[in-house]
Parts: C-alpha cells; structure tokens; sequence
C-alpha cells in the first residue's frame, strides 16, 4: 500500500498550483539535466525555493567510496545555473542530513523530488504530522533519460558512461562494425593527447593505465600498481617481446586476448574494455593484442571512469600522462566519429 504521507502530485496528472514556499534537494555532483529538471519545477510550482545541498561531512558520512566534487565546487556548479536561468527567488542551504529543515518549517507547503528520493519525501511527512505540522505536497518529477532511454545520473556520469547531457560516449553502430583510421585523421592520433613525462608519479585518486610494451615495463619496474595495461609485444613496428613475464608480470594477472590490426578500432575491443573496468578492483588486467594497440587508447578514454589517468608511449618523446575528463572525452568522441566504419 502507498505511503499515505507521500501525497505525490504528478504534473501530468494535474494542474500544478502555486505554492509559496517549497524545497528540493540533493547532492548535485557533476551537475547534470536531470537537476535541472528538478530545480526548474520547484521554481515552476513555488514563488520561493529553499534548495539545499549536502555537505562534504554528509557525502563522507553517506557516500563513502564515491569521488564527489567539495560543496563549495557543486555550489558553485547550481549557482552558475541558477544566474543562467534568471532564476532569482531560490535560496540554497546546506544539507547535514536527508531532512535539513523540512520536518520542523511550518511555511513550507511543498517537496520537489524524483522516484530516487519520494521515500525520504514520505519519512519527512511522517515526522511532520508526528511533530503537529502538516504534511507537504509532494511533487513528483520524472526522471529525465539519455539516448538509450536509461535514467541520467551523476553515478553514471561519474562512471564515464555519459555525459551532463545524457549523451553515450560510444556510438551503438561502433559495437556493430570496425572503425578505421583515415589518413587525414592520423596526424591527430600522433599527437600527444596530454603531457609528455619521463615518469609515471602514482597518486591514489587517479587510477592508473598504461598502454604499450615500454611504458608498461616502466610501471611494474617501479612499482606503479596499474589496474589495467593493453600491450601487443610490439616496439616501433618490430616485435620485441614473446611474453608477459618480460614485461614485468607476476602470471596473477587476468588475461584477455584480442586481435586488433594496425590501425584499427575491432568491435569487439569496446566490450572487452567495458568488461575490465567492471572488475578491475577484483584483479589487475592484461589485455594483449594480436596485432597492434596503437589506437587503443581513445577507446580507453571514452570507457574510464572519470578520474583515471592513461600513460601511454610517444615515439622518440617519452610518456604521455592524460586525465579521463569530460573535456578528453569530448574532444576523442569527436574524433573517433570521424573514423571510418568498415
């Protein structure tokens, strides 16, 4: 049976009517359409919105595990779109906890939420009346979805699946056939993508990858811990190497086998990629290639978390360090896009 306390108002289902004051809240990481959503309804319904978000002590205390950005930097995220939107009559709180204010403001009249949080929505109700105030309406926001119809969130954005937009970083018809790299496109991919270092420096919050036979024989010398290492026993055209004891593994590793000619995407990498990042906490990886890995790394970059970082080799120049972000990612999903599809 339904809550009784959630009173839950779908604006399809009804004529919203104007509120004085009403809240919403969350933890608005990596801001995204979903929030805006949320928050363009409570300015909708109410002629005030109370709109809190919760603190880097909550986030510690209930989100453990998870790299969220400091309140002060999503803070400054919702306050940069509130100023885009002229949204002037909105006055964010900070969050210590899932009810902040809303159990004891008798002025409230309404809650703005999503199918995620109308179950905190109806304990607050619960305490209200418990307390002797009345219990709020609750206005129910659907979730708003990306190009594969799955509900955009910060969890996924985080994840390196999507991004603010809900766009997918990789393109279905890449799952279905080969990409191949024109020659107008090769100058691009010889570039370095990121800073070139003559070491790898492990930091405990950016994950780290390598890519190539050199620059993973330098990460197991000194110790790095890389979660993941894509080489194909090649060095400058010329095979070098006959096994992985030689690159510096112990034999624990998993092992996957794949086989990529010289400049090309196969599609059965990404697959194969996406299934490493979902058990790279389990134990170290080793992809090797039959063929040449001189591409692989924009697929790692369109697949990796937020905030891993890949080396990889630059030819006469040394190591290339690049950072999974939103921008890297942009700018190798414009340019695998132009790849051809074989």
């Amino acid at each position: 049976m339904k809550n009784r306390y959630y009173m839950s108002l779908k604006g399809e289902e009804r004529n919203m009517k104007k509120y004085k004051l009403v809240a919403c809240g969350g933890t608005f990481d990596y801001f995204h359409k979903g929030h805006e959503a949320i928050i363009k309804k409570a300015c909708e319904v109410g002629e005030q919105v109370v709109l809190g978000i919760t603190t880097d002590k909550y986030v510690a205390s209930h989100k453990q595990g998870l790299k969220i950005s400091s309140y002060s930097k999503r803070k400054k995220e919702v306050e940069h779109f509130l100023n885009a939107e002229g949204l002037k009559h909105v006055r964010i709180v900070p969050l210590e906890d899932n009810e902040g204010t809303t159990v004891s403001r008798s002025d409230l009249q309404a809650l703005v939420v999503t199918e995620n949080t109308i179950k905190t929505a109806g304990l607050i109700n619960a305490r209200r009346v418990k307390h002797g105030f009345s219990p709020l309406e609750i206005i129910n926001v659907p979730l708003i979805l990306d190009q594969m119809d799955i509900p955009i969130s910060s969890t996924r954005i985080r994840n390196g699946e999507i991004s603010r937009n809900g766009k997918s970083w990789v393109k279905k018809e890449w799952l279905m056939k080969n990409l191949i790299l024109p020659i107008i496109l090769r100058q691009e991919f010889q570039k370095p993508w990121g800073e070139v270092v003559g070491e790898i420096v492990f930091k405990k919050n950016h994950p780290c990858i390598t890519v190539g036979d050199i620059t993973t024989i330098y990460a197991n010398k000194h110790n790095i811990g890389q979660q993941l290492s894509v080489v194909d026993y090649i060095v400058e055209r010329k095979k070098r190497f006959s096994s992985l004891e030689q690159l510096g593994f112990s034999g624990a590793e998993t092992v996957h086998f794949i086989a990529n000619p010289h400049g090309v995407i196969v599609k059965e990498m990404w697959p194969l990629m996406k299934k490493c990042f979902t058990s790279l906490f389990k134990n170290r990886a080793v992809i090797l290639v039959n063929g040449e890995e001189d591409l692989c790394v924009a697929p790692l970059l369109l697949l990796a978390p937020l905030g891993y970082r890949v080396y990889y080799g630059q030819p006469n120049k040394g190591m290339v360090k690049v950072d999974v972000t939103e921008e890297m990612k942009g700018k190798v999903h414009e340019l695998i896009s132009q790849m051809k599809l074989l």
